[in-house]
């Protein structure tokens, strides 16, 4: 992967939460583990609209991860706003 991918993946979840999601908070989270690197990254703002087809940032963001063998979901959070979970194996970070 390259740290850059990881770095294009957070710059795009910020620039989503800062532009579409009119968030007050956004939490940042990186954990690695044997196998996967995953960034999430949690806001407070209006979450996903119903019916409402992915942006191109959604869609890049989720052909990123699966050109690198991972995975990305964007849900929206119980409490309100937006949970995206990147995930992708660590073997392509190396």
């Amino acid at each position: 992967m390259r740290p850059r991918s990881l770095l294009a993946a957070l710059r795009e979840t910020l620039t989503n939460a800062a532009k579409h999601a009119r968030a007050h908070r956004v939490d940042i989270e990186v954990t690695v583990d044997d196998t996967d690197v995953v960034l999430r990254v949690r806001d407070d703002g209006v979450g996903l609209s119903a019916g409402r087809p992915d942006g191109l940032g959604l869609g890049n963001l989720a052909e990123r991860a699966a050109v690198l063998g991972g995975e990305c979901t964007v849900t929206n959070r119980p409490e309100g706003g937006t949970e995206v979970r990147w995930r992708v194996p660590l073997s392509v970070v190396r």
